[in-house]
């Protein structure tokens, strides 16, 4: 009995085609397909996702996938679905996802998607919408709000979010590097062990809370206010941090072993403030570098 297909490619170019699986569409488990770029969902998609035993479902580069075709997919599966994959389903703006069940959501490369309304999904581990171009803050801070159980949020490259706000007890793994608009973010999670942000180019604020970090690398960002508790943290890397100095230094960190600053404004009233408050002091390594700082609004050519 076939419990798994993968279509790659099949370059089906026109409704009226179907699927014959010959008496396996209840046996079906996981299912993939791609390269059906211009067929409906009403035509020819919903036949490869309609065995009520799906529980991984894929379709890659549909670009006649519309919200409504994403709705019926989580609603005739919602007793069974665990993953949801969608990259570059190019015309998915607003889908409603509502499934007890799913604990995977893939939506990369969504190059319209603005917002997730009505996502209720209580047992999502998994949010990827890395590449999503149009999706907006309030569709993050939502998102994280009604997915109590969300571990790993992906959201690089999201080119028009400027300060989302992500409360989470939950969440393990985040990543919102290249989001090139983001200027100032706010992140409290309690269960965070890994954060990548890098080339933020735009980032000049951030307010931290994270009780479980042990390290952390904000290394050439153009920082001019960091607000940061983490009482775990055992390495932290400013370096290249320009704009960063003392006014905006604000750090709660006491088992601080190794801080590079190389490169920032901070002097040495700030550092040793700093090193005074740190209950590691005695085996604080901190990098200075030379002074004075490199400002990437001067490089390039003269």
């Amino acid at each position: 009995s076939l419990v798994s297909l993968a279509l790659r490619e099949v370059r089906i170019v026109r409704d009226g085609n179907r699927l014959d699986l010959r008496g396996n569409d209840d046996r079906l488990e996981r299912m993939a397909v791609s390269g059906t770029m211009f067929v409906s969902y009403r035509g020819v998609l919903s036949h490869f996702a309609r065995s009520r035993r799906l529980k991984s479902v894929t379709m890659g580069g549909c670009r006649s996938l519309l919200d409504a075709g994403v709705k019926d997919i989580a609603g005739r599966l919602s007793a069974t679905l665990e993953e949801l994959r969608l990259p570059g389903c190019s015309r998915i703006v607003a889908p409603e996802i509502q499934c007890e069940t799913l604990r995977k959501l893939e939506l990369q490369r969504c190059g319209q998607l603005q917002s997730l309304p009505c996502l209720r999904c209580p047992n999502l581990v998994t949010l990827d919408l890395s590449f999503d171009t149009a999706l907006i803050d309030s569709t993050v801070n939502s998102a994280v709000k009604n997915c109590p159980k969300l571990r790993r949020l992906v959201l690089k490259g999201c080119s028009r979010l400027l300060a989302p706000f992500i409360h989470s007890r939950s969440l393990k793994y985040l990543d919102i590097s290249l989001c090139s608009q983001l200027n100032a973010i706010d992140v409290n999670c309690g269960q965070l062990f890994h954060m990548e942000v890098g080339m933020c180019m735009c980032l000049h604020s951030m307010n931290l809370v994270l009780e479980n970090l042990t390290v952390l690398n904000l290394s050439m960002l153009p920082l001019g206010t960091l607000v940061l508790s983490a009482p775990r943290l055992i390495e932290l890397n400013l370096g290249g941090c320009f704009a960063l100095s003392d006014q905006g230094f604000h750090c709660d960190c006491p088992k601080l072993e190794v801080l590079d600053v190389c490169g920032t404004s901070l002097t040495d009233i700030s550092l040793e403030t700093f090193r005074a408050r740190n209950t590691a002091s005695r085996k604080m390594l901190i990098h200075e570098g030379g002074q004075p700082p490199l400002d990437w609004n001067r490089m390039g050519p003269q």
